[in-house]
């Protein structure tokens, strides 16, 4: 819980407010350094920062607060208002990082377009700043003992930290650690790569920053407001799988590439593999109409079948001349599936000839890990065959 330190008059000030309200004057401080760095018009910067802290608290604030209404109905209950009043209450509840950048990318197209400036060289001043921002507020949401993982008795502080004091020997992942110092390296990242002619470009930061949702979403297992019905997904999670798959729909069209013969067979080819390999998982220990729960050898035929066919798929698509974007959207559909059917894996034994096996708690975060950098890759390399074809 957030711990008051001081208070200002009768504002009290808690150790989230101050880790927020620091990370938000350095990012300020970053933007502004950054433009005169890049040479921005001094009016396009004195307009680009203030309407970024107020867009990016809006929308951050706002995206939070929308969809824990819709989420869950007692939360207006709690905070005791309306939804257009707990959207307008930035200091009531939580913030989503994708709110935040969203607002920059929105000051950044309107300051663009109304002092006739480089939306890329915008982004590149103001990316890293808003970045480091977030990783304050995530180290924020850390010191009130939030974004508490699995398990972890070998880890160290503050990779893990004690969630409860009176019981000691139970040590846990801190994600929001983790998250925050993943956002403020790639921070540092823009800020270094600034110095240079072209900079790092702010896709590249955006979409490492949205790869690594997906691992840290699915390390948390202390709130779960924001799971989807399924009771899997976390709404940053399906959000930050959304924007990759925009940017790399956007990216295909700009290519435009032909469709070789036989590219829609084994297109569907790939797409039965990794529906049979993903239902083996989802199906384990489910019973289904007229039929109970199928044995575990079943499950078993399915995966096996689906992974084969995957690579078959894969393989024939290799063999393809042309079909670059394809291979990539390929390998992204995988690792969209792989990451769906790795969350089914969490303590949930699949029985195999009379035996409960479970899958290790580390190799599923592994390939949790895997499949968001596999998903950041295929957008990198589709994004990269556009600015070549442009």
């Amino acid at each position: 819980m957030a711990e008051t330190l001081f208070s200002i008059g009768s504002l009290p000030v808690t150790n989230w407010a101050l880790c927020v309200t620091l990370g938000s004057l350095a990012g300020v401080l970053v933007i502004w350094y950054l433009s005169i760095r890049r040479k921005i018009n001094g009016d396009a910067a004195a307009l680009l920062v203030p309407l970024t802290v107020f867009l990016s608290v809006l929308l951050g604030h706002g995206l939070f607060a929308v969809i824990s209404c819709l989420l869950d109905p007692y939360v207006q209950e709690t905070v005791g208002a309306s939804l257009l009043g707990y959207v307008f209450r930035p200091d009531k509840g939580g913030y989503m990082g994708l709110g935040v950048l969203g607002g920059l990318f929105l000051s950044a197209l309107i300051v663009s377009r109304i002092k006739k400036v480089s939306f890329q060289e915008l982004l590149k001043a103001g990316l890293p700043g808003v970045l480091l921002a977030i990783g304050a507020a995530k180290w924020g949401e850390w010191l009130c003992g939030q974004g508490t993982g699995p398990e972890a008795a070998t880890c160290f502080f503050p990779v893990s930290f004690l969630p409860e004091p009176d019981y000691p020997d139970w040590r846990v992942i801190s994600v929001f650690w983790l998250g925050g110092l993943f956002a403020v390296c790639l921070a540092l990242w823009g800020i270094i790569g600034a110095h240079r002619k072209d900079g790092v470009r702010p896709v590249t930061l955006l979409v490492c920053y949205l790869s690594g949702q997906v691992l840290w979403d699915m390390l948390r297992e202390d709130s779960y407001i924001h799971y989807l019905a399924m009771n899997f997904i976390r709404m940053d999670q399906l959000f930050s799988v959304l924007v990759l798959t925009g940017l790399m729909i956007w990216a295909t069209v700009r290519i435009r590439p032909g469709v070789p013969k036989g590219m829609i067979g084994k297109t569907a080819l790939l797409l039965a593999g990794i529906l049979l390999l993903v239902g083996g998982l989802v199906l384990q220990g489910r019973e289904l109409p007229a039929v109970g729960v199928l044995p575990g050898w079943v499950l078993i035929v399915l995966m096996a079948v689906g992974a084969a066919a995957a690579v078959l798929a894969v393989w024939m698509l290799c063999k393809v001349r042309g079909t670059g974007v394809f291979r990539w959207w390929a390998l992204m559909l995988i690792s969209v599936g792989l990451c769906v059917a790795m969350q089914f894996m969490f303590d949930k034994p699949l029985p195999l000839f009379g035996e409960l096996i479970y899958f290790p708690g580390w190799l599923v975060y592994a390939l949790i890990g895997v499949t968001g950098a596999l998903m950041g890759l295929s957008t990198l390399m589709v994004l990269k065959l556009a600015r070549k074809r442009a």
